[in-house]
């Protein structure tokens, strides 16, 4: 958005970057003073207790596909929806696609801290159906360049990409005690399989047929893991949660 309103101001292609480097500059200067507390061993917590192998990869079993749902979403936006906008509605000016991934962003943060109490179980499925609807919305907006649609489904996408990526990660903290080295390595692997797969796939797709259609395809095929996710939630993970939960009304 800085960059964007620098442009609109006369900055041009080169000079508009230059608000958005000297913030970064100066955060970088801020670094010594930021001083690490000390940490006292007697406040280490205890040695952990690996969970079940099976119990783990019940709870991956449906973290991974969530969090490659929700990365899709987020990189999407931040790669291809300005350029989308700016092909299929003539939106040339740049503070059109900073603004939708402003949107976008600020709603994820916002959801993620309203909804941050919510079971990661049904936070990974609500959240995965709005990104994924969002998504939808968006060619519906620009197919009909309704922008009260198109401001939806940024809305859509934002907030349900971060509701359902602290869902998957929520998941990931809970069954990793003990296996955090693999759990983190595969949500890793799932997060930036969804970061980049769709996208790539989206313009290989787009080289044969045109970009609406290939953003029809890869929202479809979004639309496929979603509906997958409520299958992948096995009774053994459910248990875990309710075991969680009663502890906690317990303490």
């Amino acid at each position: 958005m800085i960059s964007a309103i620098a442009f609109n101001f006369g900055g041009g292609v080169n000079l508009s970057y230059v608000p958005s480097l000297l913030l970064v500059i100066g955060l970088f200067a801020l670094t010594p003073f930021i001083k690490a507390q000390p940490i006292d061993p007697a406040n280490l917590p205890a040695e952990e207790q690996p969970l079940p192998v099976a119990a783990v990869a019940s709870a991956m079993r449906f973290a991974m596909p969530v969090a490659f749902v929700s990365w899709a979403g987020v990189s999407l936006f931040l790669s291809l929806v300005p350029s989308y906008l700016a092909a299929t509605l003539h939106a040339a000016n740049p503070a059109i696609g900073a603004g939708a991934v402003f949107a976008s962003q600020f709603s994820s943060l916002a959801v993620t801290i309203v909804f941050r109490n919510l079971i990661p179980e049904r936070g990974g499925i609500f959240g995965a159906i709005a990104s994924v609807a969002g998504l939808a919305l968006l060619v519906v907006g620009t197919s009909t360049n309704a922008w009260p649609v198109i401001v939806l489904a940024t809305l859509l996408v934002g907030g349900g990409s971060g509701v359902a990526s602290a869902a998957a990660f929520g998941i990931a903290g809970r069954v990793g005690r003990g296996h955090r080295t693999r759990v983190y390595s595969r949500m890793y692997v799932a997060m930036y399989s969804g970061y980049s797969i769709p996208a790539l796939s989206l313009g290989l797709i787009e080289v044969h047929t045109s970009f609406t259609i290939a953003f029809v395809i890869v929202t479809a095929g979004l639309a496929i893991v979603t509906a997958v996710l409520p299958l992948l939630r096995a009774p053994r993970d459910r248990n875990l949660v309710r075991e969680r939960d009663l502890a906690a009304r317990a303490a």
